[in-house]
């Protein structure tokens, strides 16, 4: 399983040198405000969770996150997803918000 991460690791540098910016692995898209979310955070980071989370959701590609095979959301509805994640325990959160049930 190495080569594979050496190989997305080996894309992302190459992507982050062609937008000639001081980052070596570029995964995120570059914006105006990024943030540093810290260990004592947890609502940020679940918020954050969220959001990427619903993005298949507001692209109108499924009906419900769970949906997208992609998708850590599956994880963390139990159902095991492709890529072997950690769930960040929420500990008493409730764990992450829909927003696509508003």
């Amino acid at each position: 399983m190495d080569f594979r991460r050496d190989w997305m690791l080996q894309r992302f540098e190459e992507y982050g040198k062609s937008l000639r910016r001081l980052e070596k692995y570029l995964l995120w898209q570059n914006c105006s405000s990024p943030i540093r979310i810290e260990n004592d955070q947890l609502r940020l980071l679940m918020d954050r969770i969220a959001h990427v989370h619903e993005n298949p959701v507001r692209e109108g590609i499924v009906d419900q996150p769970e949906s997208y095979v992609h998708s850590s959301a599956r994880d963390y509805t139990g159902i095991s997803g492709l890529v072997a994640v950690k769930v960040v325990q929420t500990q008493g959160f409730f764990a992450v918000r829909r927003l696509s049930a508003n």
